[in-house]
């Protein structure tokens, strides 16, 4: 099962979309995710973040394990970019992860 903040992939007929959890409504069986990049055949094309939906027996968790150094790094961009929301994700996040 994927939680919010979780890398996924998604296929899209002959290419696969990466991407991370930005909510997931169980009910209407919806994951809404934030694509970062579109895997082709062998090769990683980075995008300009984008919004899509899926449905969840679309995506698949991606299996990424961050270490504290990580988790620090991520904390300290949230707060030079002023997202305090994402600030809030990641530090929830890391607690249950920790």
């Amino acid at each position: 099962m994927v939680r919010n903040g979780d890398w996924i992939r998604a296929k899209i007929e002959n290419y696969y979309v990466i991407g991370f959890v930005e909510n997931i409504s169980f009910e209407r069986n919806k994951v809404f995710i934030t694509k970062v990049a579109e895997f082709i055949g062998d090769k990683t094309y980075w995008v300009k973040p984008t919004p899509k939906l899926f449905t969840v027996d679309r995506v698949e968790k991606l299996e990424v394990e961050l270490i504290k150094d990580d988790w620090d790094c991520l904390i300290d961009l949230a707060i030079q970019t002023s997202d305090e929301k994402w600030f809030e994700q990641l530090s929830e996040r890391m607690l249950l992860d920790a």
